[in-house]
């Protein structure tokens, strides 16, 4: 629930009396797929008529996220489409009068009806699962120290301290808090954060630190004691430190529901459910104003380097920037990949993703709200799919990018396999029945 939904209806049914008109300034999500809002835009409570909308979104500067005006009437009900009047235009000044506002704006009618919500949904959509809470990230993130003595690092027992990278990007209490140690080489995993994904792979695999083994059933989380029990002083040593700081800076909330950190990073069995054994994860980003997608092999995780000595992780963890299945057919993740990258997909998710000023922000499952069917391996589109996937993997891979920025790589991704994204497209067209 967004809290100025609740104040609108809160308002109405507090200080209307029948026929009353209440007019309220909120964010234009309220307008968008964003399905938290699905059932807002009924009115039903109190029972209200939609009368208006004022469409801000192209006005600025105005508010720190896209806006609208909702004009109600209380009684009554609410049917689409609704008068809409859609105003655009760079004011001089914030805040500026009304009169000198109209100078600067142009305005344009329309109807408005609530983007249609996909009512079948794809094969997939409960089983794909958002990536565990690898945070506070000072705590597992990390890159390899060299030994400045010996001018090499320990492959058994790396010495590890916490990413600089993730440091610098790291929010209050935890700004500059860090971590390091050698950290036994059976618990260095490997994961991607959603910025990492290009079309087709990614830009760089991030090495973690956490107190977990796999088994046939999934992760296992393990606590000092047994950490010690098995022989792992040094990781047991960092999971000491890192409890110790979570008990410092977490908020009174987080510690009352979670009170050990590896709780915090297990948060609702994200880690746990995870499945090490499968050979193949297939990856989305959970936000962003595109999707993307790739494909992960467990079974040939690039190796980590540092100083000419190289670390492999023991598996692959999939964060929660990111969702993600897992399964054993190389063909299966490769099809669902082909689907997830092609233009018509990404076109297809945009009315149901929430705006903010920059654009489209979240995506979480809405692209399989589309009817994206179960792999077939009797189909020749659903091969056909899968191969151009595996041949657009190989070519993504040998690629060396000349941009920095996430959306850049993500372009140059796209052009590099421009030919067989067209195909891709066509063919999940014909699969959806989209004209």
């Amino acid at each position: 629930m967004e809290m100025v939904t609740l104040c609108f209806c809160r308002s109405a049914d507090h200080y209307l009396k029948d026929q009353g008109i209440i007019a309220f300034v909120m964010p234009r999500s309220v307008l968008t797929g964003a399905f938290h809002h699905e059932r807002f835009r009924s009115l039903s409570y109190p029972s209200m008529k939609l009368v208006k909308i004022l469409d801000l979104e192209g006005v600025s500067p105005l508010f720190n996220v896209p806006s609208c005006v909702l004009i109600a009437v209380k009684g009554g009900s609410t049917s689409y489409p609704v008068p809409a009047r859609r105003y655009s235009g760079v004011l001089e000044e914030k805040n500026a009068k009304l009169s000198e506002a109209s100078k600067s704006l142009t305005v344009e009618d329309y109807s408005y009806e609530p983007p249609k919500i996909p009512l079948r949904k794809s094969f997939y959509h409960d089983r794909v699962k958002e990536g565990a809470t690898i945070v506070p990230r000072n705590l597992w993130f990390v890159e390899f120290e060299v030994q400045q003595i010996l001018g090499s690092i320990d492959v058994r027992r790396p010495k590890v301290r916490t990413s600089n990278e993730v440091k610098a990007e790291a929010k209050k209490p935890w700004t500059d808090i860090e971590l390091e140690g050698n950290i036994e080489a059976d618990f260095i995993y490997a994961t991607l954060l959603g910025g990492d994904l290009i079309p087709f792979g990614y830009t760089k695999m991030r090495p973690i630190v956490i107190p977990v083994e796999s088994g046939a059933s999934g992760f296992t989380i393990l606590d000092v004691e047994a950490l010690r029990n098995r022989g792992a002083v040094f990781m047991a040593s960092w999971l000491e430190r890192a409890q110790n700081l979570w008990e410092r800076h977490a908020s009174l909330r987080s510690l009352q529901d979670y009170p050990k950190v590896v709780d915090w990073l297990n948060y609702m069995g994200k880690l746990t459910q995870q499945q090490p054994k499968k050979r193949y994860v297939l990856l989305y980003n959970t936000s962003g104003t595109n999707l993307v997608s790739c494909v992960v092999s467990t079974q040939s995780l690039p190796i980590f380097k540092a100083n000419g000595a190289e670390v492999r992780p023991k598996n692959f963890v999939a964060d929660y920037t990111t969702y993600f299945y897992a399964t054993d057919s190389q063909k299966e993740a490769h099809y669902i990949c082909a689907f997830l990258n092609a233009p018509t997909i990404n076109e297809a998710i945009k009315p149901l993703q929430p705006r903010g000023l920059w654009g489209e922000r979240y995506i979480t499952r809405r692209p399989l709200m589309l009817p994206i069917l179960r792999f077939d391996e009797s189909n020749p589109k659903h091969i056909r799919l899968a191969e151009l996937s595996m041949s657009c993997h190989v070519k993504v891979a040998s690629l060396n990018f000349t941009k920095t920025t996430p959306a850049r790589a993500r372009e140059e991704a796209r052009r590099a396999v421009s030919k067989e994204l067209a195909e891709i497209d066509k063919i999940v067209r014909e699969l959806l029945q989209f004209k």
